[in-house]
């Protein structure tokens, strides 16, 4: 069972179809591209930007199998929402085709779904105190960080790792936590020679630059 709702209503094209009459077919489904699909299996992507268009002196009763396309990023029905963002990515479209172990097309998954299934990966519909903390790329230990969120009596909801744009050399710890006081969890942290660099608690005397963090949290679930 697919842990992504799988949309089955997109228009899908075949080999044989006219290059012509697919793209206008694509200009009205609203995502710029449609899967290539024959034999119930999933074969290509067909894109208005496809650059393989550009190299047909003319399109004129040219069919899609005429085009060298490339085999495109598929889905498989249980991916992590990592690997579906990853792959969404890659293609810029805002669907991913999802494909069953025998490489079956059985739909889409929508972009905006992808982001729901990350966002409960993320427990972002369950947020208390956002702590981000920063620390040199390869000095972080798990280990050592859940001892001190104990010791605080602390509960981790969530946890993610990114690397610094600034600072490639560093990376950054974001803790989505249950805290008692998250201003003492932030002092004992640094205590231990964690740079925090972002908490949610609303204080004067906590990270002055806590609305742009959390942007830059949002963007990067939004990849």
């Amino acid at each position: 069972m697919s842990r992504y709702p799988i949309e089955k209503k997109l228009p899908v094209l075949s080999s044989n179809d006219k290059i012509e009459s697919s793209l206008a077919l694509i200009k009205l489904n609203g995502f710029g591209a449609l899967p290539v699909v024959d034999n119930q299996k999933l074969s290509a992507i067909l894109s208005l930007h496809s650059p393989e268009l550009s190299r047909l002196s003319s399109l004129t009763g040219k069919a899609i199998k005429e085009l060298s396309l490339q085999f495109p990023p598929s889905l498989y029905e249980e991916s992590h929402p990592y690997q579906a963002v990853k792959l969404i990515s890659q293609t810029g479209l805002g669907f991913l085709p999802v494909v069953n172990e025998n490489q079956q097309y059985l739909g889409v998954v929508l972009h905006r779904d992808i982001l729901e299934e990350l966002s409960k990966v993320f427990s972002l519909s369950n947020i208390h105190h956002l702590i981000e903390i920063e620390i040199p790329a390869g000095a972080f230990k798990l280990s050592d960080l859940v001892k001190l969120l104990e010791q605080n009596e602390t509960r981790v909801i969530s946890l993610a790792t990114t690397q610094s744009h600034e600072f490639p050399d560093t990376n950054l710890i974001t803790l989505n936590v249950e805290s008692r006081d998250a201003f003492r969890l932030q002092k004992t942290l640094e205590r231990y020679g964690y740079h925090v660099t972002y908490n949610s608690q609303e204080s004067e005397i906590l990270i002055d630059d806590a609305s742009f963090r959390a942007q830059e949290l949002m963007r990067y679930l939004e990849i």
